[in-house]
């Protein structure tokens, strides 16, 4: 036996095995070296004006940064302190409200919905006697979206409860996730019942102030102008700012306060706000969705995913992730058993650069920031899957369809002024056309668009109330040649919306 070469062979193994454990991970700011430039290129890839990132590990908030404009066209920078508009990532907010009332014994999960709000109806018996309030917070209701609702009523909780009973169900109760806006309205209504005030009253009393988030609000008014970052969308002119709307707006720090309540499971500066099994039920898988396919090579795609109560759950990397995003640019992701979250708040509507973000922070953690601000896989898989942009090619692929089928050279069978009138839908309420000097606009939701004549009594409308969708109207005569009604196809929304028929009124 050589012992001299198996003495040196141990040893070379010792002193391999030691620089391996002194070789120290990426942790603090190393994790995130390379991480200024790739979200520049990223802004500028995604055309995207701003955004701001906090990232939240072992309690600790360990990064607050900004990029970008809050406006395109002003010197305005955005910063930690910045307030965005949270779109639906301010869901999970409004299912802890529910929580904090069914541990007081005031609600139950699993209460139907009609034992708080009496004059709750929708249009099937079946659903309006069974539907509970754990169904609402995990979109199992298997109601149709009907977003158009909410433009029609302009947000007015009365009048979306009231017209519910015409929405009309397309799956069996607990059968389908479907996603719909409209039920978390119901729950407002039902924890202003219940609390005796607004639901943003509630929260901001039981969850904002305690967690000191003193720039989280739904009155906008109360911000400061040079802190708030404009919404900002993709119109066939080019990116521009939105007006400020009513919605819940926050900064990046103050929701790094709200993950480190939810990685603490409900505790904050030594107070319990809310239980360890409430905080768990709720970031707890409650209805799955089915994964059919995995793409290979894509470490993106989940192998299992579903809802909690009032949040998304799926898997990465071996691990649990619960995150709520929303669709005007916004992300709040976490991993619990990492202690890991993060949040990006952005002002450009409709693009999926957040939730890349949202995965490079993972991925800084574990994996590296090698792999994390590597722009190779933007080619590779986003790029790929969700270019700029895409979620308004469903319209002109849509657009595109029609124009196949369109008869050249035809005209309207009636004078213009004869298609002018009130029509009215029992789920979506007024729609009015309008005639002045030669031309036709509609007007739906206080907003008015102009219409072109496109085939014999059809006439198309760019972007009635929102850019990733356009109408075509299909007027139609009665036996005395007056305009009857109207029917509306929405044009690049089709799976959202069915073609719609209002009514003339008088």
């Amino acid at each position: 036996m050589d012992i001299p070469n198996l003495v040196q062979r141990f040893l070379l193994c010792v002193a391999v095995c030691l620089s391996i454990a002194a070789a120290p991970a990426a942790r603090g700011s190393d994790r995130f070296a390379g991480m200024d430039p790739y979200i520049r290129a990223a802004l500028e890839k995604w055309q995207v004006p701003g955004l701001a990132i906090a990232v939240v590990k072992d309690g600790e908030i360990v990064l607050v940064r900004g990029y970008g404009l809050c406006e395109i066209g002003t010197e305005r920078k955005v910063t930690g302190e910045t307030a965005f508009n949270l779109a639906s990532a301010a869901k999970p907010f409004l299912a802890i409200a529910v929580a904090i009332l069914v541990e007081e014994g005031k609600l139950r999960w699993d209460d139907p919905v009609r034992k708080h709000l009496p004059d709750f109806e929708l249009g099937d018996r079946y659903l309006t006697e069974h539907v509970t309030l754990r169904d609402l917070l995990s979109h199992r209701t298997g109601l149709r979206r009907a977003d158009l609702l909410a433009d029609a009523a302009g947000f007015d909780a009365e009048v979306v409860l009231r017209r519910l009973k015409y929405l009309e169900p397309i799956a069996e109760l607990r059968t389908q996730f479907i996603y719909n806006n409209h039920m978390y309205t119901v729950l407002s209504e039902v924890v202003k019942c219940v609390s005796g005030q607004p639901w943003e009253h509630f929260v901001a009393e039981r969850i904002f102030q305690p967690l000191e988030m003193r720039s989280t609000t739904a009155t906008v008014t109360s911000i400061g102008s040079d802190r708030l970052a404009l919404r900002h969308w993709r119109s066939d002119t080019g990116i521009i700012a939105r007006p400020l709307d009513r919605a819940m707006y926050s900064t990046v720090r103050d929701m790094a306060q709200w993950l480190k309540l939810q990685l603490a499971e409900g505790a904050y500066g030594g107070r319990q706000l809310v239980t360890p099994e409430t905080i768990r039920e709720m970031h707890a898988l409650q209805f799955s969705i089915p994964v059919q396919s995995r793409p290979k090579n894509n470490i993106y795609a989940a192998q299992f995913l579903g809802t909690g109560l009032g949040w998304n759950v799926q898997d990465y990397r071996g691990r649990k992730v619960v995150s709520h995003g929303g669709s005007w640019g916004t992300m709040v992701g976490m991993m619990p058993e990492e202690e890991l979250g993060v949040v990006v708040l952005s002002n450009l509507d409709l693009e999926h650069l957040c939730a890349l973000l949202m995965y490079d922070v993972f991925d800084a953690y574990l994996v590296g920031p090698q792999t994390a601000w590597n722009r190779d896989k933007w080619e590779t898989t986003w790029l790929r899957n969700e270019p700029p942009g895409a979620a308004y090619r469903p319209r002109d692929e849509a657009k595109a369809r029609l124009e196949g089928s369109r008869v050249p050279n035809t005209a309207p069978s009636l004078p213009l002024e004869k298609y002018a009138g009130s029509f009215d839908s029992k789920l979506y309420g007024r729609l009015i056309v309008r005639h002045d000097r030669g031309r036709l606009s509609v007007t739906f939701g206080g907003i008015t668009t102009e219409l072109s004549h496109w085939q014999d009594d059809s006439f198309y409308a760019r972007a009635p109330t929102r850019l990733t969708f356009d109408w075509l109207l299909t007027f139609a005569a009665s036996a005395e040649g007056e305009i009857a009604n109207v029917t509306v196809k929405h044009v690049g929304w089709d799976k959202d919306e069915r073609d719609h028929i209002f009514v003339r009124g008088n």
